[in-house]
């Protein structure tokens, strides 16, 4: 009997295993960040997938193309999946599109949550692609790169390129414009990939929709500020989350600090991504 109820474990994960070293080493990076998504969330039930009217607490943000792999790996709903050709798929890819490419953090982060989704998952982020989704969703052409596939400055600002290749921080403009950091999303998890476009980091990364801690700065109007917070991944990568500007004309302004500088934010007590030391950061204007 035990010997039956081995195999009956053993088999599955051995075919598990078979299918991830046959399908090549980044899709199988994608898979297992996928899996992950498993250990960093909650779960939503396992109704959703069975009885089409079971609303799931919540959803994942992600690239169409993937979104089935995460619904497979992880268990978890996504907006859009490779599905297409009907109303309800094409409806739900649009909405996800003009998510992707949504141009102020805070905006996305409502509407985000009004939609119930609460994880996004990154992938590589390239000018022909954000083009691609911009003219499914009927923005003018060129608006997102060049016929070569390079970035416009429009597409600095859209929520995929903040997160995938900013980390959220705030964004240095030409002509001197600073974007406000992305407050209101946490990295969780990233890996790198081998395969990827020419001048495009081949990095996948899940980011999880919060609240975040409120921080209210108050100073002379027009006063400059820069929060630094120090972080490091599992993957060893050390970045600095910051946020900068200038306060407004009434001296105040709040921000939103999506990690906290003491502890660790998942029940587990094993946060992928750590703040290296609190007195590393900075206010550098009150």
């Amino acid at each position: 009997l035990w010997a039956i109820l081995a195999a009956l474990v053993a088999v599955p994960m051995l075919i598990d295993s078979i299918q991830l070293w046959v399908i090549g080493a980044d899709d199988r990076a994608l898979q297992r960040l996928a899996k992950r998504l498993t250990s960093l969330s909650p779960s939503v039930g396992r109704g959703f997938a069975k009885d089409p009217s079971h609303v799931p607490s919540y959803g994942v943000l992600t690239s169409w193309e993937v979104g089935h792999i995460i619904t497979y790996r992880a268990g978890r709903p996504t907006l859009a999946n490779n599905f297409f050709g009907t109303p309800f798929y094409d409806r739900a890819n649009r909405e996800a599109f003009a998510l992707q490419l949504e141009e102020d953090c805070e905006g996305a982060a409502s509407k985000l949550a009004r939609a119930r989704l609460r994880y996004v998952f990154i992938t590589p982020v390239d000018g022909r692609t954000l083009e691609a989704l911009g003219q499914i969703i009927g923005r003018p052409e060129g608006r997102y790169a060049d016929a070569a596939g390079r970035l416009r400055p429009t597409a600095l600002r859209t929520l995929w390129y903040r997160l995938g290749l900013g980390d959220g921080r705030a964004l240095p403009l030409p002509k001197g414009e600073v974007l406000p950091a992305c407050g209101r999303f946490r990295l969780l998890v990233e890996t790198h990939l081998r395969r990827s476009a020419p001048n495009v980091p081949g990095e996948l990364k899940i980011f999880e929709r919060v609240e975040g801690a409120k921080l209210i700065l108050r100073g002379a109007a027009g006063a400059p500020y820069r929060i630094a917070l120090p972080l490091v991944t599992e993957r060893g990568r050390r970045l600095v989350w910051s946020d900068r500007g200038q306060l407004p004309a009434s001296g105040e302004r709040t921000l939103r600090l999506p990690y906290p500088t003491d502890g660790c934010w998942l029940p587990s007590g094993a946060c992928p991504v750590r703040v290296i030391s609190f007195e590393n950061y900075s206010v550098d204007t009150v």
